[in-house]
Order: C-alpha cells, then structure tokens, then sequence
C-alpha cells in the first residue's frame, strides 16, 4: 500500500489516494479478475451477518452471481451464501439486467393502425386536424412500423394535453360528418386505443 498502512479492501486504500479500480487496474496492468478485498473478509461479513441474525433476511431462492468482473469489483464480495447487506446490489443488478432485456420497440394494434388511417382520411376530406407531427405519426402507426420507447413517451405526453379537446364547441368529437379539429387530431395519435395503449407501455418502460 502507498501510506504503508492495512486495509481489507483495496477499494478503501484506493479511495484514500484519491484513485478508482478502474484507475489502479490501468496504471498497474491488473487483471479483470484481480481479488479487491482480503480473503478472510467475505468470510467475514457473512460470519458478522449471521451472528446478528441477518442471515434469514437473505433471499431464499439460490442466488447465481453475476460472473462479470465489473459486477463483483461493485459488490466486493465473493461468496456462495451472500449477507443480506448485498441483496440490494443483487437485486440493482437483476433490475438492470431486466431493463436491458426489454425490447427497444414495439408495434402499434390493428385497431390503433386504423384510427390512424381514418384521421388522415378525415384530414384530407375536411382539411383540419393535426400538425405535420400528428401527420407523421399517424403514418407511422397506420404502417404498424416500429414504435421507440421515446415514440410511445410522445404519444402518452400528447394525449394527457389534449384530453381537453373533448370539449371543444367547435363542430363534433367523434362524428365522421362534421368532426372537429381536435378529434381528428386525436384520431392521427391513435384515438382511444392509442391512449390506453400508451398508457399501458409507458408504465413499463419506466
């Protein structure tokens, strides 16, 4: 060590001399799988745990480590029967990894896709409704193509604004004969469907 004092993990000693392990493996050419804490001290943690009635708090299903070296430089520990102090990097860990395991897009209804046709049909018929972005949208959903995560956070943020066009006085919400503005609009974003259908996938996605 650089101040010649002990330490049982090398994290602390790094943290002292104002450097990281990623730093420290760089500098010193140390290997992925380089141990960062004495071999008593896992061994030790989890004999502290146990002898103050941790070790029931542990998730009761067996845990499989995460082999990834960047994981276990996090978690500073190496051991078959982790404490329960490390069940909440655990379950970070599984969070993310589940997060990483959510597709990047995903496709619009048939219903969805038809309120998007019927909006441009009306559009083009009464000539109002929309904007070049509501437009392009209701191309995109009336071609079932690819919906991003940020696609489907546009459409619940659009129609939580304009909900209130419901109440406009200005020719009728849902007619076909005389439709106002705002519904054809709505009808561009996917209409009722597209709503709960946003709603329902922006939940997830957060």
């Amino acid at each position: 060590m650089n101040d010649g004092k002990p330490y049982k993990t090398l994290r602390r000693h790094l943290a002292t001399n104002g450097m990281t392990l990623v730093e420290y493996r760089e500098r010193y050419g140390v290997k992925p799988d380089y141990p960062m804490v004495a071999p008593t001290y896992p061994e030790a943690r989890r004999t502290m745990a146990e002898s103050i009635g941790l070790e029931n708090t542990v998730m009761a299903r067996p845990i499989r480590w995460p082999s990834h070296p960047a994981y276990l430089q996090r978690a500073e520990v190496n051991s078959a029967a982790p404490p329960s102090w490390i069940c909440s990097k655990i379950y970070a860990f599984e969070h993310c990894h589940r997060e990483s395991m959510m597709p990047d897009t995903v496709k619009a209804t048939a219903k969805i896709a038809a309120n998007a046709k019927k909006g441009l049909k009306l559009r083009d018929e009464f000539g109002r409704g929309g904007t070049d972005v509501g437009v392009r949208r209701a191309e995109q959903l009336a071609a079932q193509d690819d919906v991003t995560v940020e696609d489907v956070k546009s459409m619940h943020s659009y129609f939580a604004r304009h909900e209130v066009d419901k109440d406009g006085k200005t020719h009728e919400w849902g007619s076909d004969t005389d439709p106002s503005a705002g519904y054809i609009a709505w009808l561009l974003w996917g209409g009722d469907e597209g709503k709960e259908w946003a709603d329902r996938h922006v939940d997830k996605f957060d």
